[in-house]
């Protein structure tokens, strides 16, 4: 699936995410476009999500989702 994410600079990146995919492979996909590591990274929708293995469907992440990345 594809969804935005978005950083503390404002840019915004589509990117790919296995449709069964975890809080992590967002974190690994930021990385990839703006080099900020997955340890230095924090999810926002709605709340802050903390466990890395949470499943996306989770937090109502699917495909079009808007998602902000905290650094």
């Amino acid at each position: 699936m594809k969804i935005t994410v978005i950083n503390n600079r404002k840019e915004e990146a589509v990117v790919e995410i296995p449709d069964d995919g975890v809080l992590l492979d967002v974190k690994k996909a930021a990385e990839k476009v703006w080099g900020i590591p997955v340890n230095k990274q924090n999810i926002a929708r709605g709340e802050v999500a903390e466990n890395d293995a949470d499943i996306l469907n989770k937090y109502y992440i699917r495909e079009g989702s808007f998602v902000r990345i905290h650094h």
